[in-house]
């Protein structure tokens, strides 16, 4: 079954990147768009484990409009000021491992 047809926050993204950084903004704004991701994480190398989840209060079109008027403020940092963030439009940021 392709990711488009599955149910709402029926799924859970977890993908690692070596480099032992946390989300990129491609992976933002993949979860944010795609319903039927309800976590994603990233896994480190070193073993730190970040996790993105959508809560019920989670608003998909003003978590895509916060996310760019970050972007046009903090260019540089939009990503680490936004998981700082996300709980006002229903996401929940949670990091740890080592």
């Amino acid at each position: 079954m392709k990711m488009k047809y599955s149910p709402k926050n029926s799924l859970i993204f977890l993908h690692n990147h070596p480099q032992n950084t946390c989300f990129s903004e491609v992976d933002l704004r993949s979860f944010m768009t795609a319903d039927a991701i309800y976590m994603m994480s990233v896994i480190g190398n070193n073993g730190r484990i970040f996790f993105l989840i959508k809560t019920d209060d989670y608003d998909k079109a003003a978590s895509l409009v916060f996310y760019e008027k970050l972007f046009e403020n903090f260019e540089g940092s939009s990503v680490k000021e936004f998981l700082r963030t996300c709980r006002k439009v229903g996401l929940k940021f949670v990091y740890g491992g080592e």
